[in-house]
């Protein structure tokens, strides 16, 4: 199975969540709980380097959120639904049972 089978496969331990336009998934220094998977929709995600400069991506149905994030104890980006947004959230706990990390 690959990644992304993975995170598109029905399971019981993802939770579905929906955000309108405007509202953020997450935002920068709240803690790193999960991933979200885009199921629909589009998310602008806006990192900002040690310079005070911004970068923005833009994230769409079948990307993940946030998985680089995991390593650490808070998010380091801002994450905002552009569109109406459907995603599935897996919390930290769930991937590291999966994947087998030891962190």
């Amino acid at each position: 199975m690959n990644v992304f089978d993975f995170f598109s496969n029905d399971d019981q331990n993802k939770i579905s969540e929906c955000y309108e336009a405007g509202e953020f998934l997450y935002r920068n220094g709240t803690p790193a709980i999960g991933v979200f998977f885009i199921r629909s929709g589009r998310v602008q995600v806006i990192y900002q380097t040690d310079e005070g400069f911004l970068t923005k991506e833009i994230k769409s149905v079948g990307e993940i959120i946030a998985l680089d994030e995991m390593q650490l104890l808070y998010y380091i980006s801002d994450a905002m639904a552009l569109d109406f947004t459907e995603v599935y959230f897996f919390d930290r706990f769930f991937l590291r049972e999966v994947f087998g990390s030891k962190r």
